[in-house]
């Protein structure tokens, strides 16, 4: 398979998993999903009843802390992943898809020294949320920035040549 292939596949792949996320919401009774509080990689809750959007929400148990206070929410239900990793999502949604008509660019080590400083963003901005406290918008902002850098990352990784440097 052409590179620029897989990269457009692995882009669509989050775009579908993005809207899942967005849609299962909307798609269940209004006020259904609500005070979802975990911890990732630990099953929280029982999903058995609850349908298609039950699988999505079973990732998200799984994958996410699920706080009810960092989460957006649709038809009175909090999404099934935080505002973190929903940022993230779209992130490198867009930023896959992006990377896709640039691809003869991507060789280059400046795209993956780009994408780690853009993923390391989150990383700076979970520790100053630990001084200077909670920061949703800052939290969403450096999440999107972040997952484009790690799409930068990955689609370096795809087309660089380690050898040429």
């Amino acid at each position: 398979m052409e590179r620029r292939t897989a990269l457009l596949i692995i882009g669509f792949a989050a775009a579908a998993a993005l809207a899942a996320v967005v849609t299962v919401p909307l798609y269940a009774p209004a006020g259904a999903f609500h005070h979802l509080d975990g911890r990732p990689g630990m099953l929280d809750h029982v999903w058995s009843g609850t349908g298609a959007p039950g699988a999505v929400y079973l990732l998200g148990d799984l994958l996410c802390h699920q706080d009810m206070g960092r989460s957006f929410s649709l038809n009175g239900s909090q999404l099934p992943f935080c505002i973190r990793d929903v940022g993230i999502l779209i992130g490198f949604t867009a930023g896959t898809l992006i990377c896709v008509p640039l691809s003869e660019h991507l060789e280059n080590r400046r795209v993956l020294h780009l994408g780690i400083l853009l993923a390391t963003v989150t990383f700076v901005e979970w520790c100053a949320e630990h001084v200077a406290g909670d920061m949703p918008e800052a939290r969403f902002a450096t999440a999107l920035v972040s997952g484009a850098g790690i799409a930068m990352v990955l689609a370096w990784m795809m087309y660089g040549d380690v050898e040429k440097g």
